[in-house]
């Protein structure tokens, strides 16, 4: 909330056929500067941490039901006139069916912890933020809220250090080191544009009409922090990014986003206090689920149906009304069956480099 807005999205419902509503909450902590008191100096330990994980997952399944349904009907005279009949019903249903299912997924880890020893002086500065709620998109200036009793923020200031030999202003890379950790990367909206480019021309060349709004799944793919993880990822291979799910009822469909981050011009910026240590640590993991599925049932039904037709003046045969009755029983059976088996591996990696001075470099991306 210092460096720029912190936002939350909340989709309003909305019946089928009519237009949803999105609302926002935008939030902003500015400080007083003017007003920051001094309290103390000591050796401070902080932590920095890069993580990304990719996963795929893939499930074939395949099955089948049967159904057979049989029914019968006898009928047979109760007396020589045939005024009165019996109907003898009898029915029976069974159904089998059978589902096959396997299931594969993979899953890589990549996370990447700094840890920086060094003296900091620690400062209080008072602390507002700016709120502005209301529809998404607006632009209605924000209401200014103190916090209440006086809310202040702790923050450390570490000095700027002077190596006794200065490293190098510009070094020949065009990929990262393995021991590397991405903090920063600049001129985030120009690829967020260049992202929202790519997959507008993707849908044009499939066809199908207008791609969907592609807000939402840009924000989860080119935040900063994914960005960071894409770029470290990226510099020496391909990098495919998760998938994020667009549009809506039958026009839904799935985005992502194949990266490579061309890098030259390591330019020298500054060589931080204090002592750090970079650890690595790589997790892979692979699974098999195969499920088995089955359920048969078995349905029956017996039973009379007396029918009675009265005797009349101009025939044997015909009535102006008649009286029926009878009972039905009727039987039911079924059993379901799942045998589910689950076989997992994970590998994991870890190194460590020893305490010593970091540099900065700010190199220029392609």
């Amino acid at each position: 909330m210092l460096d720029g807005g912190y936002t939350i999205r909340l989709d309003a419902s909305h019946l089928p056929g009519f237009p949803s509503r999105s609302y926002e909450i935008t939030m902003r902590a500015r400080l007083d500067h003017d007003q920051a008191e001094h309290l103390g100096s000591a050796t401070s330990t902080g932590k920095s941490s890069l993580g990304l994980k990719t996963g795929a997952d893939k499930q074939i399944g395949q099955g089948g039901k049967h159904t057979v349904s049989l029914a019968g009907n006898f009928r047979s005279s109760l007396n020589p006139p045939d005024t009165g009949r019996t109907f003898l019903n009898a029915s029976a249903d069974g159904s089998y069916s059978s589902t096959h299912q396997i299931g594969t997924g993979t899953e890589t880890e990549v996370k990447r912890e700094f840890t920086l020893e060094s003296p900091a002086d620690s400062f209080s500065y008072p602390v507002s933020y700016d709120v502005r709620i209301g529809p998404e998109g607006g632009t209605h200036p924000p209401a200014t809220v103190l916090p209440a009793a006086g809310g202040r923020l702790v923050a450390e200031v570490r000095p700027q250090a002077t190596p006794d030999t200065p490293p190098p202003t510009h070094l020949p890379l065009t990929e990262l080191p393995h021991a590397h950790l991405v903090t920063d990367v600049g001129n985030d909206e120009d690829f967020r544009q260049r992202a929202r480019a790519a997959l507008d021309s993707a849908f044009e060349r499939r066809g199908g009409g207008a791609p969907p709004d592609l807000g939402t799944a840009l924000d989860s793919l080119t935040g900063p922090e994914q960005l960071r993880g894409q770029v470290s990822a990226s510099h020496n291979a391909w990098h495919n990014t998760g998938t994020e799910h667009v549009g809506s009822g039958r026009n839904r469909d799935a985005v992502g986003l194949s990266t490579r981050t061309a890098l030259s011009d390591f330019t020298y910026q500054e060589t931080l206090p204090g002592e750090g240590t970079l650890s690595v640590e790589t997790k892979s993991g692979s699974a098999t689920t195969v499920v088995d599925k089955w359920s048969g049932g078995l349905k029956g039904g017996l039973g009379p149906d007396f029918v009675r037709y009265p005797e009349t003046p101009l025939g044997l045969h015909e009535s102006t009304y008649q009286v029926r009755g009878g009972v039905k029983g009727k039987l039911s059976i079924g059993r379901d069956g799942n045998d589910s088996v689950k076989s997992q591996v994970t590998v994991s990696h870890k190194t460590s480099t020893d305490k010593g001075s970091w540099h900065v470099y700010r190199p220029t991306r392609g």
